[in-house]
């Protein structure tokens, strides 16, 4: 079975640990790379193939994630995203996507996937 390719982008340092270590015990996905703000995204996606973007909402430099994934759905719109956050809310998030997403999942963690 093939592994989904994860990029994991995460500023807190404790929580991209923890995440890491799920991604990479899973067995059902590989983490490509975990970086802290979400303006490298794009850079690193010209080069590199992704199937799932695991993306904080605040992220280093002041990278607003919500901002990121509309740039990414225009650009790889193949790319699933999970939004995570620790004290994200459902209204902010929906204030901010646009109308031209499509929310695929809602969890009750407020984890939102596109």
């Amino acid at each position: 079975m093939e592994k989904y390719k994860v990029l994991l982008v995460e500023d807190d340092p404790l929580a991209s640990q923890l995440i890491e270590i799920f991604i990479n015990n899973s067995g059902r996905y590989t983490l490509e790379k975990s970086i802290n703000s979400a303006s490298m995204v794009g850079v690193y996606l010209i080069k590199n193939k992704i199937d799932l973007i695991l993306m904080d909402v605040c992220t280093a430099f002041n990278a607003n994630g919500l901002d990121a994934v509309e740039k990414i759905k225009k650009d790889y719109p193949d790319i699933k995203i999970i939004i995570i956050g620790a004290t994200i809310s459902l209204t902010n998030i929906f204030s901010n996507i646009s109308r031209s997403h499509h929310v695929s999942n809602i969890r009750r963690n407020s984890t939102l996937a596109f």
